[in-house]
């Protein structure tokens, strides 16, 4: 039973890890292509975790209504807040 836990925690680290760089690779291209914001992109690395803790958290509890949040439009509405937040203004 231990060694699966360890097993799917390397896996889980080895998926987040490969998520980081490709993040990364978009967001530099959007970078390059003058379309996010540099200082912004560099913000974002700890902010993201944290979205994300957040949204598993909500998806674990199921908790949406509770919080207001209307789960048919939570995903793009998150896109939405991430993609203006990074924009070049």
């Amino acid at each position: 039973f231990m060694r699966d836990i360890k097993r799917g925690e390397r896996i889980r680290k080895l998926a987040l890890e490969k998520e980081r760089l490709l993040l990364r690779e978009i967001l530099k291209e959007g970078e390059s292509q003058g379309i996010f914001d540099s200082q912004q992109c560099e913000l974002f690395d700890p902010v993201r975790i944290l979205i994300i803790q957040g949204v598993d958290y909500s998806c674990l509890r199921d908790n949406f209504i509770e919080i207001g949040i209307d789960e048919s439009k939570f995903l793009s509405e998150i896109i939405e807040f991430i993609l203006n937040a990074l924009k070049r203004k």
